[in-house]
């Protein structure tokens, strides 16, 4: 029998009872990725990821579905949107024998906008290290605050930075 533990749990903001939770394999270096609709009454197990580390985990609503994003060591994935066929992965951050011992993404975050647009910031660690901040919808612009000559500037309205 595995030894199994929690690694981490993400719910879903958008989609009530939707909730994924990654378990970790403590003797086989595997993270299994499970799924619950009904806030966790029933489990389907999504996808299985050998050697490859899931430090964090977010919902993102795309097109209005939710999608379950992963950060691992080497990559960043998303879960396919029917469940069928395990992750994709959307960016790879680490390849060659550097990758199993360097951090990879270390965490993920996302919202929505009131416009409707859904934001991902990935925080990453290691070589070509970098953090990112995605724009998975098209981008709005948004009216300046009444009374701000700055139309549509991203800071208008904003108190200066010092």
């Amino acid at each position: 029998m595995p030894s199994l533990q929690g690694s981490l749990v993400s719910f879903s903001a958008d989609t009530p009872g939707l909730v994924a939770a990654v378990l970790e394999d403590l003797d086989a270096s595997v993270w299994t990725i499970c799924v619950s609709r009904d806030l966790g009454e029933r489990w389907e197990v999504r996808d299985r990821l050998q050697g490859e580390k899931v430090n964090s985990a977010t919902w993102l609503s795309r097109d209005g579905r939710p999608q379950l994003i992963l950060g691992t060591q080497q990559a960043l994935r998303r879960l396919h949107r029917d469940g069928t066929e395990g992750s994709v992965i959307v960016d790879r951050l680490m390849q060659g024998p550097d990758a199993k011992e360097k951090a990879g993404v270390i965490a993920l975050a996302s919202m929505r906008h009131p416009s409707g647009a859904s934001f991902l910031a990935v925080r990453a660690d290691g070589p070509g290290r970098r953090a990112d901040l995605r724009r998975r919808q098209p981008a709005r612009q948004l009216p300046a605050p009444a009374g701000h000559g700055g139309q549509g500037h991203p800071r208008a309205g904003l108190p200066a930075r010092r």
